[in-house]
Order: C-alpha cells, then sequence, then structure tokens
C-alpha cells in the first residue's frame, strides 16, 4: 500500500490550542467537525483563511482538518 504524505501541526497561544492535519486531497476544509463554509461564514473571512494557501498555489491541493480548543482552568481543574 502506498504512503500518503500527511502533514500535522500544533499550535498554542495563552490557553488556546489548535491542531491541524494535511494531506492530500482536494481542497476539503473541516474546522472542529463543522465544513469551512459554516464556519467563516463571510468571503471576507473565508479569504483571510485561505490566504496562505493561495500564496503557495496550495488552494485545492490538500485537505485540513482542523481542531481548535480553548482551555480553562477553573477551581476543580482543568476543564476543556
Amino acid at each position: 500500500m502506498p504512503e500518503t504524505e500527511e502533514f500535522v501541526a500544533t499550535g498554542r497561544r495563552k490557553t488556546s490550542v489548535a491542531r491541524i492535519r494535511m494531506t492530500p486531497g482536494t481542497g476539503k476544509i473541516d474546522i472542529n467537525g463543522r465544513s469551512f463554509e459554516d464556519y467563516f461564514p463571510t468571503v471576507p473571512l473565508q479569504n483571510v483563511v485561505l490566504q496562505p494557501l493561495q500564496t503557495a498555489k496550495a488552494v485545492n491541493a490538500y485537505d485540513l482538518s482542523i481542531n481548535a480548543t480553548e482551555l480553562r482552568v477553573c477551581s476543580a481543574g482543568i476543564r476543556a
């Protein structure tokens, strides 16, 4: 079975964590289980998100799966 190229990255800022999985595909983008168009309903927001892919000429070359969370610390411990 041929291996597929896959990129996995994690970004953190303050209490937020974002994980992305990028695989060769048709340009499908899922964010927290929702479609890209549902998560960013306006065209200007969509264009801002797509700018890095447009610069790299990779808009329809990869499928992206993104999971973004914010961790909160309370008196009982950490909760998502």
